[in-house]
């Protein structure tokens, strides 16, 4: 496993993943790695928001509800489905799958907020690799960490 981390947060990922830049950086901080396997990433988002917990803006089953929403609004996506939402400590844990007209994907997000920030750490496969990478997926996705 390969440790990925800056000062406030830290993910792991098997070492066939590598840093993958985006040309257009969309975030106040983003960091994203892919496998070898085509289609399969993992990715964290950080943009400053105003609450101080996922709490007060709603349970995890809301804050999935809402993830799937905005997907559900993406340029191709025919249809989005909320699988799975649940909370371990401050994270909220969020699974959903898409059908788009660039391909079928399983997503398995650690969403938390600290210090005026929201994180969003994301792994992605083809929905056709799912139980090839399920475990792997939900390892990587519980691996995200606040630190400190």
């Amino acid at each position: 496993m390969v440790v990925h981390e800056a000062e406030e947060w830290k993910f792991l990922t098997p070492a066939s993943f590598k840093v993958s830049n985006k040309p257009l950086r969309t975030h106040l901080e983003e960091v994203n790695v892919k496998s070898e396997a085509r289609g399969y990433y993992a990715g964290l988002a950080v943009d400053p928001i105003k609450l101080d917990s996922l709490a007060s803006f709603g349970t995890p089953e809301f804050v999935g509800a809402r993830v799937v929403g905005v997907e559900n609004k993406k340029d191709g996506v025919l249809a989005a489905s909320l699988l799975a939402a649940g909370s371990e400590g401050p994270y909220y844990d969020i699974e959903y799958s898409n059908e788009s007209t660039h391909g079928n994907n399983h997503y398995k997000s650690r969403i938390a907020i600290r210090g005026g920030k929201l994180f969003v750490f994301t792994v992605q496969c083809k929905q056709s690799d799912f139980e090839t990478h399920a475990d792997e997926m939900a390892a990587i996705s519980k691996s995200f960490s606040l630190k400190g």
